[in-house]
């Protein structure tokens, strides 16, 4: 109610006219449903639980301008107001309305400073193993051809396959064994080729071969199958790699990843979040990508989103993954300051303390020539593109030349050739080495512990918004529950705002309270 006081006309019906056709059976208002929307997510509330609020609670009914006797709605329209969101893509609109009244009071401000930093979202769906996979792709598929191609499918279909993919395959009495689970596996398989066969001789095969399920079932078996002279056969090894295959039939969007020692299948979610020290933190972008998607590609794409924002920083704080190689092209192409703990030479002479790593060396850029501690030049200079990175030079010392140096030890233990370093371009190069000694001076390590706040913000969207798992099917769904998350997460931070709940750090554990009232 506090926040309705504020916020008036937070959402406007002009803002959603695209979504609803001009003719047609009225529509309940949209920036109504918009709130509501909201409100499902602030509290955390299933689409039921949203509409039975709508009706009976009394906050709610003032908060959306209603009467005390307002009947509600059916709790179906909630779901088909995000469905009109998803396919006209305008969810970023329910951020993005909430960041222009932020700005208008001064809360929000471009050129401030930003913090990032990406978490995994579970997908809706069921971890299964490779039988439960096969099995329950062919089943999703004849259920889907059973509304779409019902006549040709029931024509085609053998009576035993009602009894092997009518029910669920965890209703399935699987066998346990390794041969009997490859005998499955093949009778399963050869099922599915003869539904292929039958398809290419369809008058509209290119119609059901274009159905989703259709298409994830030949995913699947382009994967752990082969045909050859009529001869199907399981493989050894998957035909693809386990970040590009389909882990669910029901979404084949979701993939598997691994980040340290956390492994899921789903997508990740990257925030951004305004982090000036006289200001509320808010939160001012999402994007939410694959899960298997290094966070580096982010690094270029979230200030691209900030400038459609008006909101680009001067300083972005992130953490190891996100850099890299972007510190010269944050700053060419946004102007922006990146700050974050710069990629580690992986040569052991930079991680032993008595050897000579990269920095030791001296690059002449003009002459192309590298000079050793020892005083030796280099007589090789080689840019080449390695298959994954951007640019990098190679320069090489003599044989003759390492060979009788005292100091070889601490130099190369090559045998049959010279020292050889690898570097970057000088732009590149000049702007990880300014990165590298700025964050080993005390102002440097003072600067990059405001990153730390991101992960409290992460911890609030998991912990108090249930943005860890994805309550729908598909990245475009998964990313509305985003953003609405994130619009609840600015709304309950604005709510304290307005009351001026000044933030407080977090208390020490008891036991670390034993020393400080030592």
């Amino acid at each position: 109610m506090r926040l309705r006081e504020v916020f008036s006309k937070l959402y406007q019906d002009e803002d959603f006219k695209a979504l609803f056709p001009a003719l047609g059976r009225p529509a309940l208002p949209a920036w109504r449903l918009a709130l509501v929307t909201v409100f499902q997510f602030l509290e955390n509330l299933t689409d039921r639980q949203a509409a039975d609020a709508v009706r009976s609670r009394i906050d709610w009914k003032c908060a959306l301008g209603l009467k005390l006797s307002d009947a509600g709605f059916d709790f179906s329209v909630l779901g088909e107001f995000r469905r009109r969101l998803v396919a006209s893509d305008q969810g970023t609109l329910l951020l993005d309305k909430l960041l222009g009244h932020l700005k208008a009071q001064d809360l929000l401000r471009a050129q401030g400073k930003q913090r990032s930093d990406s978490t995994h979202v579970l997908a809706n769906i069921r971890a299964l193993n490779r039988c439960e996979l096969v099995g329950e792709s062919m089943g999703a598929a004849l259920n889907e051809l059973a509304v779409d191609a019902a006549e040709g499918l029931r024509v085609l279909v053998p009576e035993v396959w009602y009894e092997r993919y009518a029910p669920r395959v965890e209703a399935y009495h699987l066998p346990k064994s390794q041969a009997g689970r490859k005998e499955y596996l093949s009778r399963v398989a050869e099922d599915g080729f003869k539904r292929w066969d039958a398809i290419d001789h369809e008058s509209a095969s290119s119609e059901v071969q274009r159905k989703k399920q259709v298409e994830v079932l030949g995913k699947v078996w382009e994967r752990y199958f082969e045909r050859k002279d009529e001869r199907i056969r399981l493989l050894d090894e998957p035909a693809s790699s386990v970040t590009e295959a389909v882990v669910s039939a029901y979404d084949p969007e979701a993939r598997y990843s691994n980040k340290g020692s956390v492994s899921w299948n789903g997508y990740k979610v990257h925030l951004s979040e305004s982090c000036d020290a006289d200001k509320a933190n808010f939160i001012v972008n999402v994007r939410t990508t694959a899960a298997p998607e290094h966070d580096i590609k982010s690094t270029d794409a979230i200030p691209a989103a900030m400038v459609a924002k008006a909101l680009l920083p001067k300083g972005h704080f992130v953490d190891g993954a996100y850099p890299a190689s972007r510190y010269v092209s944050s700053k060419e192409t946004y102007g922006i300051h990146l700050l974050g703990p710069p990629p580690r030479n992986p040569a052991w002479q930079d991680k032993q303390a008595d050897a000579f790593g990269l920095d030791a060396f001296e690059i002449d850029w003009q002459a192309k020539q590298v000079t050793c501690p020892s005083g030796k030049r280099s007589s090789y200079w080689n840019p080449y593109r390695p298959p994954r990175g951007g640019e990098r030079i190679q320069a090489r010392f003599a044989l003759s030349d390492c060979q009788p140096c005292p100091a070889r030890l601490k130099c190369t233990r090559a045998k049959k050739f010279g020292r050889f370093v690898n570097f970057q371009p000088q732009a590149q190069y000049e702007a990880l080495k300014a990165a590298r000694d700025y964050r080993l001076t005390e102002e440097g390590k003072k600067a990059y512990n405001r990153r730390a706040g991101i992960e409290a913000t992460i911890s609030q969207e998991v912990r108090a918004f249930g943005a860890r798992r994805s309550r729908y099917l598909g990245q475009a769904k998964t990313h509305l529950q985003q953003l609405v998350t994130a619009v609840a997460t600015n709304l309950v931070r604005y709510d304290d705002w307005l009351q001026v709940k000044p933030k407080q750090p977090r208390p020490p554990s008891r036991f670390a309270r034993l020393k400080l009232e030592a």
